[in-house]
């Protein structure tokens, strides 16, 4: 969703959508093509698959499907937690993506009239190393080994963000402190949830923020909170049957419904299933306030740390890359 709304400078003919939903998009480091990071991950594979040569891609095209998959498995475990951040993502090649999402969100060269962006509250959780909830040592295979200290934390931050200089690592820290506080979480005090928040800030919430706020048109932020709100943990409400739509209506009517009005209007709100005692979606610009699903109903709730936030990675994001 995230690669069509910027595609082609924001100016692709025919225009194919005028809205887009961006939920949780996966939106990881974005490199120019011929970047050290992207150019390792393509020599690797041509290595690995043996297609070196001058006819490397050619080669690829038609290599067989298990070592493709073998080569690719080794590659995305390789780089899990640093530099590229689980590896396999777009680049920048100058046509189809060509510019980074950062500065293309920030000039409004995007496809889309109408955005509406979601994130889960802990989504973070899931892609960073599970070793920094731990007091002692722990790792996974291809990863160096992490806990729950400020050390450990530090190794963390610096491995994944390799290019960033120490003024804008302190100012990461100094946003993201070790006790501290989020959208609808009122105090967290582990590194682990720390390191999640970033991340989930980088790679989700952020690209999910500038790409909605970009929309000429109309904008909307949702923020998914239900337990355990890690990534994916929405989608039992609208990506297929499930017997919690029946067991709780008043979060599928309101959810899953916003959704399909906004599909058919451009507008969560035109076709309301909830009754006057829960709010509809605000606009974003208008209101600078996010739709946030709770355990028991919805909020409208103030975006100031996400702007504060996401500002902030906006106006370092070359040194990410995203």
């Amino acid at each position: 969703v995230v690669a069509q709304a910027i595609a082609n400078g924001g100016h692709t003919e025919p225009k194919l959508f005028t809205k887009a939903l961006a939920s949780s998009p996966f939106w990881p480091k974005t490199y120019k093509y011929d970047a050290p990071p992207a150019q390792w991950i393509y020599d690797t594979l041509v290595d690995l698959t043996n297609c070196t040569g001058p006819n490397s891609l050619q080669c690829l095209k038609g290599a067989d499907v298990q070592t493709l998959r073998t080569a690719a498995l080794y590659i995305s475990g390789s780089h899990t937690y640093n530099t590229s951040s689980y590896t396999w993502a777009p680049v920048i090649d100058g046509q189809f993506l060509n510019q980074p999402l950062s500065q293309a969100t920030a000039r409004g060269a995007v496809n889309i009239e109408y955005g509406w962006g979601m994130y889960d509250l802990f989504e973070g959780e899931n892609f960073i190393p599970p070793g920094l909830q731990n007091v002692t040592n722990s790792s996974v295979p291809g990863s160096p080994p992490y806990n729950s200290s400020l050390a450990s934390f530090q190794n963390w931050l610096h491995g994944y963000l390799p290019y960033m200089p120490e003024k804008n690592l302190r100012r990461v820290q100094e946003l993201y402190p070790k006790v501290g506080e989020a959208e609808e979480l009122s105090e967290y005090n582990t590194t682990y949830i720390r390191a999640s928040l970033i991340y989930r800030d980088t790679v989700l919430a952020c690209p999910t923020f500038w790409t909605a706020r970009a929309a000429s048109r109309r904008s909307y932020i949702g923020e998914y909170t239900i337990l355990p709100a890690t990534h994916a943990a929405d989608t039992e409400w609208w990506d297929q049957v499930s017997p919690i739509q029946k067991q709780q209506p008043l979060i599928y009517d309101g959810f899953a419904g916003a959704f399909a009005s906004f599909f058919q209007t451009g507008d969560p709100n035109a076709h309301k299933l909830t009754n006057s005692s829960q709010p509809g979606v605000p606009g974003s610009w208008q209101t600078n306030e996010e739709f946030v699903i709770r355990r028991n109903g919805f909020a409208n709730v103030d975006t100031s740390m996400s702007e504060t936030r996401c500002s902030f990675w906006e106006s370092v994001a070359d040194e990410i890359p995203i």
